[in-house]
């Protein structure tokens, strides 16, 4: 195949929601885990179909299962103690530590409540996941370490049919050019990127970094029917896990605490479902 003559251009990508439209689920063994860590890891994908919603505040990025409400995002110890625009600054608190690992502090004047978010546990499972690719374009899917973020390119780089300079170029991305990372080959320096919903390619993990809020805002949306010749297979993957503490200040110096998990997914960040655990 000869390489396409026009790159991806700055394309908003459809981060995978073509995982929850065709049902798609995550298999991840258990048999390993301690009871506490089937509270806290539960199953990410299982009930997400048709139900998953992408929630973008600020310079964070956290789908999350059966709606995006900010309620969604805090635990039910202290969702009672809340007003709506507490729940708003504690969710937002969630996503930026889930996505970045970072301590986030916030204060509602209006409410004389402030809280703090921090990471107290983090974990690493590996399963199966079921993933569209375009099959005229990828023979298979290398095991994967899960990513799902968008990322840009930092210089003129090749998109290839594998991850290995051997492997047929089917087009490029150029500097500043966005495209979604579904998945780092676990191993290898290659990126498995995504277009439309669809894994299209790997582009060397050397020339990609993750997109700023900025970027991603700047970016547009752009079909060129890839996912018409989608195919799922099956691929052996990794996925991240970070759970997070909640903790709430109220107006009278009372304290509550509380946690969610998330995890990684093709699409993004992922509200562990840890009620059937």
């Amino acid at each position: 195949m000869v390489e396409q003559s026009a790159s991806r251009g700055r394309v908003r990508r459809g981060y995978f929601r073509v995982l929850a439209a065709a049902g798609i689920t995550m298999i991840v063994g258990c048999a390993t885990l301690t009871d506490g860590e089937r509270t806290t890891f539960g199953t990410v994908l299982g009930g997400v179909v048709g139900a998953v919603v992408g929630d973008r505040v600020g310079d964070s990025r956290l789908v999350t299962i059966a709606g995006g409400a900010a309620g969604a995002l805090i635990g039910n110890r202290i969702a009672n103690y809340l007003n709506e625009r507490d729940e708003e600054m504690m969710a937002d608190s969630t996503r930026r530590t889930v996505r970045t690992g970072e301590d986030s502090n916030w204060s509602n004047d209006g409410s004389g409540n402030a809280g703090s978010s921090r990471v107290v546990g983090e974990s690493r499972k590996e399963g199966s996941a079921e993933v569209p690719v375009r099959k005229d374009r990828v023979d298979q899917v290398p095991p994967l370490k899960l990513v799902g973020e968008e990322h840009v390119a930092t210089t003129h780089v090749r998109i290839r049919g594998g991850p290995g300079t051997n492997y047929e170029i089917l087009g490029s991305l150029n500097e500043g050019d966005a495209s979604h990372v579904i998945g780092k080959v676990r191993g290898e320096p290659w990126y498995f990127t995504g277009e439309n919903g669809v894994g299209d390619g790997f582009v060397h993990a050397d020339f990609l970094q993750v997109a700023s809020s900025e970027q991603v805002a700047s970016t547009q949306t752009s079909s060129d029917g890839s996912s018409a010749n989608a195919e799922v297979v099956e691929a052996p993957v990794e996925q991240e896990c970070r759970t997070v503490e909640q903790m709430v200040i109220l107006e009278n110096g009372e304290e509550r605490t509380d946690q969610v998990t998330a995890c990684r997914t093709a699409e993004g960040w992922a509200l562990a479902d840890t009620s059937a655990a």
